[in-house]
Order: structure tokens, then C-alpha cells, then sequence
């Protein structure tokens, strides 16, 4: 029989993240650490699947991936991977946006860990903001995002419709509501009374977010607290008109390409 092994034998050489990365993304700014001594994800990818194969590339599941769910599609990103432009996650990132059918879903999810929008007095958090306001808000714009989902930050807030950095503007003109529903059980974060002109609404409540598309040209968004059901913060957004607006681009454009009128 082999010899058992030795204790002060060196371990052998940890799995790669299953993405390919050869290291956790530890970018120079921002807060995110040693990613738990060097795991990168790998519990994550042998206990969950996430969904797939997403429109405009097969995506990464479980880390980034896309579905619909009736009038919704969805686009799940990872925060703990490289987002920057020219980035593996970029390039799919801007094919999956590319390829949504704004006619079969008019409306327009994106969900990912860490929040754009990030309210006092979380600095170090508000920096890793920043730098993915700069990496995605150009193709949230762009495509005409509805809603950015997120976490990390252990409090709820909404934002306005905002863009480019934080202005809140009217949602014919342009802009995404931001939600962050860090809510799912930690001991909860300070939020500071002096706020951005961008936030709508901050809870340090437990509880969770619910989104419901069964209302035609509306889009309802609750947080709801987990202790007594009851609802902390609503909003709709009304129309979907910047989905139809795409919607009729896109069929107008296919319509050019072979010689044929749109009325």
C-alpha cells in the first residue's frame, strides 16, 4: 500500500475558475479583496446551472447568462469578472444586448452582484460603482435597459430613471431605474440622511424585490419586507414605449434590407 501522505506536504494546485480566469478579478480599485482565498466561484459553478444557451452567445452559466420570462428578458452579468470594454464578458455582454427581441420582450432586465448606483456612506462601494458605471452604463443607454438589479450593499435603494452618472430624467428621454436589494438576511448597512439627488427611496429593511409585467404597459417593482409580507417600496414603470420604439427599428430596418414599405 502507498504510503499515507505527508503532512507538511504542500496541497495541490487550487481548480481554475470555471470561466478560464486564472485568478480572481482583483482589479486596483475598489474593494474586492482575495475572493475568498482563491476560490473563484468554483462551489457556485458545481452546485448551480443558470440558464442557457443565451441569445447572442451560449454565456458563462452560472456567472453570466440570459432567459425570458414572459413579456421580460433578463441578463444575468457577473461583477466578480472583468466587465472593462474588450473584455471576454464585454464581448458577450454586447451580442446578448444586441440580440434581444424588444417585440417579444419589450422589457429589458439586467441583474448583476455589485450596484451601479450605491448610496452614503459606502465609499469603497461607491468607487467599484463608479468604475462599472463608466464599463456598462454606455450600453445600458444604448439598448434602453429598464432595470438594473444588484446586491452586495446589505440595505435596499432606488434610484430615479437615471443616466450618465446621475441625472434623473423623464423615461421617454433615455435611463434605468437602479434597485439594490441587499436584503436577504445580514446584519444591514447604514444609509447616511444626506443622499444623491438620484435616490428615490432606501429601506434598512429585510426583504426582497418583486417585479410584475402582468399589467400590459406597465411594469410594477415592490420591495417587500421579509417579516409580515407587506410592502416597503412600489413603483411602476409606465409603457413600454421604449421597447415598442425598438420593436418597430428593428422591424423597420429588416423590412429596408428587402426592398419592402412600412406603413
Amino acid at each position: 500500500a502507498p504510503p499515507p501522505p505527508s503532512s507538511s506536504s504542500s496541497p495541490g494546485p487550487r481548480p481554475a475558475d470555471p470561466t478560464g480566469a486564472t485568478s480572481p478579478y482583483s482589479p486596483p480599485w475598489g474593494n474586492y479583496g482575495n475572493d475568498s482565498g482563491g476560490e473563484c466561484g468554483v462551489p457556485l459553478a458545481a452546485r448551480f446551472r443558470g440558464a442557457g444557451p443565451s441569445p447572442g452567445g451560449g454565456g458563462e452559466p452560472p456567472f453570466w447568462y440570459a432567459a425570458t420570462h414572459g413579456p421580460i428578458h433578463l441578463i444575468v452579468l457577473s461583477t466578480e469578472h472583468n466587465l472593462a470594454p474588450g473584455s471576454r464578458q464585454a464581448a458577450w455582454l454586447g451580442a446578448a444586448l444586441a440580440a434581444v427581441d424588444r417585440c417579444v420582450t419589450p422589457w429589458l432586465v439586467l441583474a448583476g452582484h455589485r450596484p451601479l448606483y450605491v448610496p452614503f456612506p459606502h465609499k469603497s462601494n461607491r468607487e467599484v460603482g463608479a468604475h462599472l458605471r463608466s464599463f456598462l452604463e454606455p450600453l445600458l443607454e444604448a439598448h434602453a435597459v429598464d432595470v438594473y438589479l444588484s446586491g452586495h450593499v446589505h440595505a435596499y435603494a432606488r434610484t430615479c430613471n437615471v443616466w450618465r452618472g446621475g441625472q434623473c430624467v423623464p423615461r421617454p428621454v433615455g435611463g434605468t431605474t437602479h434597485v439594490l436589494a441587499g436584503t436577504g438576511g445580514r446584519r444591514l448597512s447604514d444609509i447616511a440622511g444626506d443622499q444623491s439627488d438620484w435616490l428615490d427611496a432606501a429601506a434598512q429593511v429585510w426583504g426582497f424585490v418583486r417585479l410584475d409585467a402582468g399589467g400590459g404597459d406597465a411594469l410594477r417593482l415592490q420591495f417587500v419586507a421579509s417579516q409580515g409580507g407587506g410592502v416597503v417600496d412600489e413603483v411602476t414603470l409606465r409603457g413600454v414605449d421604449r421597447g415598442q420604439r425598438l420593436c418597430s427599428e428593428a422591424r423597420a430596418m429588416v423590412a429596408a434590407r428587402a426592398g419592402v414599405a412600412v406603413a
